[in-house]
């Protein structure tokens, strides 16, 4: 497919700053990235969803996010998916956040559409891992 040039492919699509009105052109888009590089595990990828993640701004955004980021970690149960360093709204620590643990986040934020897509993207990252602990949570 399209891996090499998937940036340049969504480039008018892929969030630029602020979210249209709805955001659905850029959950669609960050959707389609996760696509392209879907069951592969690359790190460059999952950080840059991981990311979009974080920035997003409206529900279908996150969704279109947690999605994607979801495809691309698909079964990699890989907890230091990448060591992408953010702050938690308490901004007191720095902590590197683990993909499952982010998603899970956003699953528990008061938003259906968010949480759905968050829960689909914690089994994507999961499957056939066997965690115990993991699919409790879930």
């Amino acid at each position: 497919g399209h891996e090499a040039n998937a940036l340049k492919l969504l480039d008018p699509y892929l969030p630029k700053g602020e979210a249209d009105q709805f955001g659905f052109k850029e959950g669609g888009s960050l959707y389609a990235y996760g696509l392209i590089h879907a069951n592969h595990g690359n790190a460059e990828v999952i950080a840059y969803l991981r990311d979009q993640l974080l920035k997003a701004t409206t529900s279908a955004a996150r969704h279109g996010a947690c999605l994607g980021l979801g495809l691309a970690a698909m079964g990699t149960h890989d907890e230091q998916a990448s060591l992408l360093i953010y702050y938690y709204i308490c901004f007191l620590h720095n902590l590197f956040t683990l993909v499952f643990v982010q998603l899970r986040d956003c699953l528990y934020q008061d938003d259906a559409v968010t949480g759905e897509a968050a829960g689909l993207a914690m089994g994507l990252v999961m499957v056939g891992g066997m965690q115990t602990e993991a699919y409790q949570e879930m």
